[in-house]
Order: structure tokens, then C-alpha cells, then sequence
């Protein structure tokens, strides 16, 4: 995904964004209501959009709202937190074989790593 998208969003900028149907950009347009999608094959139908949205100011200005709203789910601080978490929860869940025979505990593990031998 272009990462001006992100600079996009953090301004709280509305955008045409003329992209493929089916990808992340559409795909975080649509779900945050925060731009207009149109086929990147199609130059009147960006023109349109680009015209619409210049002249329905109450259209971009929550379009605008919507953008800086969808920026604070993707600042990347909270991002790094999210994945942080989600490793620790796979970590968490991971079997591991510890020579005590504790199969599947990270404690097991852990003894291994910190017991002299």
C-alpha cells in the first residue's frame, strides 16, 4: 500500500483514490468512508469524482473527519502495541519441549534457559 496514504489520512485530507476494487486502499476508503474509489482505467469518472468532491465541501469536509479518525487507527505506535500483543499471545500459546518433560509450558522453557546445569 502507497505509505502517502498514511500522510493523507493524518492530515485529514479527503482523496479520489483511483485504485483496483479489491485492494487494501479501496478497502480502507470504503470501511473509514473517508474518500471516493473510482477504476484507475477510467479518467472522466475521476474527473468526476475530483469535481464532486470540490464542490460538495460538506462531502469533503466529513470525508476529511473520517481520514484523521482512520489515522488514529493506523498511527504507528498503536500499531506496535497490537503486534506486540499478538505475539505475545502466540508466544503465550506455543508448545515447547523443556527436559523436564512440562511439554508445552514456557516456564519449562524458561527453567532450561536459566538453571544451571
Amino acid at each position: 500500500m502507497p505509505s502517502k496514504l498514511y500522510g493523507i489520512l493524518a492530515a485529514g485530507r479527503p482523496y479520489v483514490a483511483a485504485v483496483e476494487d479489491e485492494c487494501e486502499v479501496a478497502d480502507i476508503t470504503r470501511r473509514h468512508e473517508c474518500g471516493l474509489v473510482v477504476p484507475p482505467s477510467k479518467p472522466r469518472t475521476l474527473a468526476e469524482g475530483i469535481l464532486r468532491m470540490y464542490y460538495d465541501r460538506a462531502l469533503a469536509e466529513r470525508l476529511g473527519a473520517n481520514a484523521r479518525r482512520a489515522a488514529l487507527e493506523y498511527d504507528r505506535p498503536r500499531q506496535v502495541i497490537a503486534w506486540a500483543k499478538l505475539l505475545q499471545q502466540l508466544t503465550d500459546r506455543s508448545t515447547c519441549s523443556g527436559s523436564y518433560g512440562d511439554k508445552g509450558t514456557r516456564e519449562a522453557a524458561n527453567r532450561e534457559r536459566t538453571e544451571p546445569e
